[in-house]
């Protein structure tokens, strides 16, 4: 359905979206939102929308600082609240789950818990 396509945004947020779908489920959603937001080829705009993921971001290993075990025990209720794989993920999970090269994602950590992913959606 093209009259609804993203296309002519310049950013695209999704936030606190992914966290509550499973690895799989939530690459689906990137791949979706990517494909709507392609242009069509005789579209004049240039410039394609960049895709911001605004999420909690687990560390790669928990450490005794407060946000992390927070993080962490966030990641525990997901779990056991959510049984369909719902889980906070860390950059490198995100990364896994993202079908763009690597070199177009950017991290950005915010203060506390959160991060933002962004990445360009060009056409694959």
């Amino acid at each position: 359905m093209r009259e609804a396509a993203l296309y002519n945004c310049s950013i695209i947020t999704l936030k606190h979206v992914l966290h509550n779908w499973s690895d799989e489920d939530a690459a689906t959603i990137i791949q979706n939102v990517a494909q709507a937001a392609i242009p069509p080829p005789n579209h004049p705009k240039k410039t394609p929308p960049v895709l911001t993921i605004a999420e909690f971001i687990q560390s790669q290993a928990v450490s005794q600082a407060p946000i992390d075990r927070a993080v962490a025990s966030l990641d525990i209720q997901m779990l056991a609240s959510l049984p369909s794989g719902a889980r906070e993920r860390s950059f490198q999970d995100f990364l896994r789950m993202i079908p763009f090269p690597r070199e177009s994602i950017s991290f950005i950590p915010l203060r506390g818990p959160y991060a933002i992913i962004q990445l360009p959606l060009y056409a694959s």
